[in-house]
């Protein structure tokens, strides 16, 4: 695959990405009107209401973190028990085990 392509892949991916947060937006703005009032927003304390999303989004980008951070830790851990012989992808099921509720 050429630099070109995957520069076109990139950028047809982010406008994807793009499109479906202009639409996940308008869905949730409706949702609010529906629900509060089309000019609810008006009368709303919007700062603290963002400042409230802020702190839960601060709080899952800590539990992604402490995910990632154990996920690395355990790939670390498998790549330095494997055999030289063994190379390329790990599967799920050999990292956590087929029966492991962490499995996903």
């Amino acid at each position: 695959m050429t630099d070109l392509n995957v520069d076109r892949d990139l950028q047809r991916l982010v406008e994807e990405a793009n499109r479906h947060l202009d639409r996940e937006m308008i869905r949730k703005e409706g949702v609010g009107a529906e629900r509060y009032g089309e000019m609810a927003f008006l009368g709303n304390p919007t700062l603290e209401m963002a400042m409230d999303e802020i702190t839960d989004l601060i709080n899952y980008m800590r539990f992604t973190f402490t995910k990632i951070y154990i996920m690395n830790k355990m790939l670390k851990e498998m790549n330095e028990q494997r055999s030289p012989l063994q190379d390329g992808f790990i599967a799920t099921k050999d990292l956590f085990g087929a029966d492991s509720p962490n499995r996903f």
